[in-house]
């Protein structure tokens, strides 16, 4: 590769080539440079083929002329020899001038026996002028295979669906691609049996009628019609065979232990890379020069392993590679681009956030000591991107400094795809990775932290009764869902026009009218996040104040509320008594069918009263609660 650089930069025949070329040589590597040389391209013959016999040794020579032709007459030696065998040297006698630039064919007259079926090795050696010994240039180690004749052997290659992914579908379909390794072909109309089989499971087999010849290496593609199941998450182990009934030549017939994954929804759980199954919850995509690893040097305090994205071994690309002005980062370098996907579950949520910790770092403290300028034009040697599915999601992450970025917690937005299942994606393109001159150097990092998909709370609207005598206290929050991601925070936005409220020390909302007022009376409130307070839902409370205890039905309460509603399995009761009351509480469907009856005790102050009713359909349904004064009903929705 250097000395192709050379030639590139300076010319074939130029010193800097010859100087290079002299240096390897004198490390053992190739022949020194000289101006009026001649090389060995390639072997032509004999190559991989059924039934060797008596073949002929050609090969492919190029004359680099960078001083004059050689002329007609002139004499080129070359040799071979045949697997271990003697050297076979022979005089080529030049029939035309030879330009430099140019490339000839030359046939040995002496062939070699190739009949032993297996590998056979060639090495082939070159100089201008007449003799055996001193080459100038050499092929070694060539191999060719004399092969059975036959017209039997179908082997599979490969499997190439599915991959692993996001959502796999209850009907996966398999792809496998199989081939022929006979000498001449198989015909049209032949049918070929394959089979596979999923985590051991049921062998299926299906027939492939080939519609076209199939000559000796060509592959041909086939998806089975009978598909699997890959909802579940986790790991499949899929098995592909050819069953030619001809084909007594085994060895290649089967393709074993294809594993792909379907990625495991996160829900609301925070991944640190410290979980021996975290590669369970995220699926990563690399190219040839990039990578994603679960690294110590990754992790955000409090951890001990993060999630590191970089390149790869620069110089092995540096032809390749360019340098991102900005705005073409995405555009190009595609071969270092890694991903790491994870699956999100968004479908039962409202909204849809994610939080993650993330460090970058580059490597302009040393690009800028060999290429030039300041270590900061190399920010955009490191850089990281959010998509959801395909479409990215703010703008291009670049670190600031080399390596002294801190670790920042980072909130996105989602909401745009709550409600359903989506890939979120983490993509860099790193020009390189970390490398060591005498000592270690920090170049083009991601590091990745404590990944976290949640939705914000919801907030539902709610109804109370107070009486106007006293303060009434309000759990607003009883009926608001905060998804198992944090504790619920009250805050009232809009107060109420008919008296004062405020959040105590259990978030509960207490309001106590004013003097002498009764009817209707609203607050708004928010519930927020107690962890991340800028993620809230907001609702309504609707408060009646009554006076006396006969207020419309509510007489033998000072508070009354039923939670939640709607329900899906169970709903509350609050009930706010001045003394102690004996109440029978009748719930009945919409035909007035009683579910169920009860009687209980309530004291003075708060009761709380339950009802299961998991097992009665979706509807509504009327609860009766009757006291020896009193009767009330409410209504309540079961999802």
């Amino acid at each position: 590769a250097s000395i192709e650089a050379a030639e590139d930069l300076f010319g074939t025949c130029s010193a800097e080539a010859i100087e290079t070329a002299a240096a390897w040589a004198a490390v053992g590597v190739g022949f020194p440079f000289d101006p009026q040389e001649v090389y060995i391209l390639d072997v032509l013959s004999p190559a991989t083929a059924c039934d060797l016999h008596n073949e002929t040794v050609s090969i492919r020579l190029f004359y680099n002329g960078c001083d004059t032709l050689l002329q007609a007459n002139d004499t080129i030696s070359v040799a071979y020899r045949f697997d271990g065998g003697t050297i076979e040297q022979m005089d080529y006698i030049l029939q035309n001038d030879w330009n430099g630039g140019d490339s000839l064919i030359v046939d040995f007259t002496v062939p070699v026996d190739a009949s032993a079926l297996g590998n056979h090795t060639l090495n082939c050696w070159v100089k201008y002028g007449s003799g055996a010994g001193n080459y100038t240039d050499s092929i070694m180690n060539y191999t060719f295979t004399t092969l059975l004749q036959q017209n039997i052997n179908v082997g599979m290659r490969s499997i190439t669906a599915p991959v692993s992914e996001c959502h796999l579908s209850p009907a996966e379909p398999v792809t496998v691609k199989f081939a022929f390794f006979g000498c001449d072909y198989l015909p049209a109309g032949t049918s070929v049996d394959l089979k596979y089989r999923v985590n051991s499971g049921t062998i299926i087999t299906e027939t492939c009628v080939l519609t076209n010849d199939l000559n000796p290496g060509e592959e041909i593609a086939y998806t089975f019609n009978q598909t699997f199941d890959g909802t579940a998450d986790g790991t499949y182990t899929i098995d592909a065979w050819t069953a030619f009934a001809p084909d007594t030549m085994t060895a290649n017939d089967a393709f074993l232990n294809y594993k792909i994954k379907n990625i495991e929804a996160l829900d609301t759980d925070t991944l640190g890379f410290e979980e021996t199954n975290a590669l369970d919850y995220v699926l990563i995509k690399t190219k040839p020069h990039s990578n994603v690893l679960i690294k110590t040097q990754a992790h955000a305090p409090g951890s001990t392993k993060g999630l590191l994205m970089t390149g790869g071994n620069a110089m092995s690309y540096i032809d390749m590679l360019e340098l991102p002005t900005g705005f073409n980062t995405w555009q190009i370098n595609e071969f270092l681009s890694a991903k790491a996907i994870f699956c999100v579950d968004a479908t039962q949520w409202n909204t849809c956030y994610l939080k993650f910790d993330l460090k970058q770092t580059h490597g302009g403290t040393l690009y800028s000591q060999y290429i030039g300028g300041v270590p900061e034009d190399y920010r955009v040697a490191s850089n990281l991107r959010i998509l959801a599915n395909t479409t990215q999601i703010g703008g291009t992450y670049n670190p600031t400094t080399p390596g002294s970025d801190p670790f920042v917690t980072h909130l996105i937005n989602l909401n745009t795809y709550a409600g359903t299942d989506f890939n979120l994606t983490f993509e860099t393109r790193n020009i390189s990775k970390d490398t060591t001159i005498l000592l270690p150097v920090i170049l083009d990092n991601a590091y990745i932290d404590n990944v976290h998909f949640f939705p914000g709370p919801d907030a539902a609207d709610d109804t109370a009764g107070v009486n106007n005598q006293w303060p009434g206290v309000i759990s607003v929050l009883d009926n608001d869902n905060h998804h198992n991601v944090a504790q619920l925070k009250t805050t009232i936005i809009s107060p109420p026009q008919h008296g004062n409220a405020g959040v105590n020390a259990t978030q509960a909302i207490t309001y106590t009218p004013d003097a002498g007022f009764t009817g209707y009376d609203t607050l708004q409130y928010k519930c927020c996040y107690s962890t991340d307070t800028t993620i809230c839902d907001q609702a309504t409370l609707v408060i009646r104040v009554y006076s006396g205890m006969s207020a419309d039905s509510h007489s033998g309460f000072f508070a009354l509320k039923l939670f939640p509603n709607p329900f899906s399995e169970s709903f509350h009761i609050e009930a706010g008594c001045r003394e102690e009351t004996h109440a029978v509480i009748t719930v009945s469907d919409m035909l007035g069918k009683e579910i169920l009856s009860n009687e209980v005790q309530m004291n003075p102050g708060i009761n709380l009263i339950s009802a299961d009713l998991s097992g009665q359909p979706s509807g509504i349904y009327f609860i009766a609660i009757k006291t020896s004064s009193d009767s009330v009903v409410l209504k309540a929705n079961k999802n």
